[in-house]
């Protein structure tokens, strides 16, 4: 039996969530110490026209494994490290709010011999997070305040990158 130890990191930046996975693959040399970081998209957060390049149609295979091309997708542009190698949907079904579980891994054969470390892949979120806003134009933040989803220019992130909303910032000064 094969076991191994995950430290699991998650977070906002800009109001999108993460997740980073740290994890050791012993005798795999050289990826004994290996990286993964995934965004958390919602659906309803993206403009209409757009909403299909987060909410891929999956293709089922003979052993009825379902597959997503997201290679092909605008979903691939954003600045992932060295390319999207994840894809799967977390919620969405039965009526629920869709939402997509995006993300990219540390262990390439260009990897090969480097050392990463959390500050260096929390900085790829960053960039991977900056890109998301500039290819979806228009993708809302939730306000932590009362809800609702705004525009990243219509309110201000804290320090923890949870987005507030100005109307909520200024019904709150007013309190």
């Amino acid at each position: 039996m094969i076991t191994r130890k995950v430290e699991l990191y998650r977070g906002t930046y800009k109001g999108v969530s993460f997740e980073i996975n740290n994890f050791n693959r012993p005798g795999l040399e050289p990826y004994d110490d290996c990286w993964t970081f995934y965004l958390y998209l919602h659906v309803l957060r993206c403009p209409k026209e757009l909403q299909s390049e987060i909410w891929l149609e999956g293709k089922a295979d003979d052993k009825d494994y379902v597959h997503y091309d997201y290679m092909a997708g605008l979903i691939a542009s954003i600045e992932w490290h060295c390319g999207i190698t994840y894809y799967s949907k977390v919620s969405g079904f039965d009526g629920s709010n869709q939402t997509i579980r995006a993300g990219c891994d540390y262990q390439h054969c260009w990897d090969e011999g480097m050392r990463y470390n959390l500050d260096m892949v929390l900085s790829d979120v960053k960039v991977a997070v900056d890109s998301l806003y500039e290819l979806f134009p228009g993708y809302k933040c939730y306000c932590q305040g009362h809800g609702g989803l705004y525009l990243p220019s219509s309110g201000i992130f804290n320090e923890s990158g949870e987005f507030y909303s100005d109307e909520w910032t200024a019904k709150s000064v007013k309190s």
